[in-house]
């Protein structure tokens, strides 16, 4: 729910890491060297501001594909923690994916 520090997704091999930034009015709520050696799963970030990850991983905004694949778990936090889905939905998410130029990928992900 809040934020975090450098090298989230260091290596990231697959999954889902959600990050909402509660804690924050500005900024991105991850440090330095986001994605470092990703190639694998997603990264999804709320943020006004678009996340500058390290090296080869592609930002996009989140489609509403994106989002309802995310809803579930953002649906499960609002109800764990009681934060209303309207201030979760209050800015916008980004998605965050290897490149299909980082050369790990064809070692560790199918793609």
């Amino acid at each position: 729910g809040g934020s975090c520090g450098s090298f989230l997704g260091e290596y990231q091999a697959g999954g889902t890491i959600i990050v909402l930034g509660l804690d924050r009015k500005n900024g991105v709520p991850a440090g330095g060297y986001l994605g470092t050696g990703m190639h694998g799963g997603a990264m999804y970030i709320r943020s006004f501001e678009m996340p500058r990850p390290y090296g080869q991983v592609n930002v996009e905004p989140c489609s509403p594909a994106d989002m309802a694949a995310i809803a579930d778990k953002l649906e499960k936090y609002a109800d764990n923690f009681g934060v209303r889905m309207e201030v979760i939905l209050s800015k916008p998410f980004w998605k965050l994916t290897p490149s299909q130029d980082n050369p790990y990928n064809s070692l560790y992900a199918a793609f």
